[in-house]
């Protein structure tokens, strides 16, 4: 092999050198914009969960609020119960006495 076959061979070895170069740079690229891609949809992704997080929070919040309001409530019923029955024994009792006399 001669100088001029030796060269030829070595720039041609260094063309396709270069053109995998480009073509790795390329598929780095489009690799790297993928991931950024992704990067963003996670981040929508986290940001839809917290708020997600936020709207349960609030929901258990008003269930316990509920909770509350429908146990005073159920408590409030019980005393007029309590105070209707009172009166209608009270009731029985004073016509029962006043049917007896």
């Amino acid at each position: 092999m001669n100088d001029q076959e030796f060269q030829e061979r070595v720039l041609t070895w260094m063309d396709h050198t270069q053109e995998w170069k480009t073509q790795t740079d390329n598929r780095l690229s489009h690799i790297e914009g993928q991931m950024e891609s992704f990067e963003n949809r996670f981040d929508n992704i986290d940001s839809r969960m917290d708020n997600f997080e936020n709207r349960m929070d609030n929901f258990e919040n008003r269930m316990s609020v509920f909770e509350e309001r429908m146990g005073a409530l159920l408590e409030g019923l019980g005393w007029i119960r309590g105070k209707l029955e009172g009166k209608h024994e009270s009731e029985d009792v004073l016509w029962g006495i006043r049917l007896l006399s």
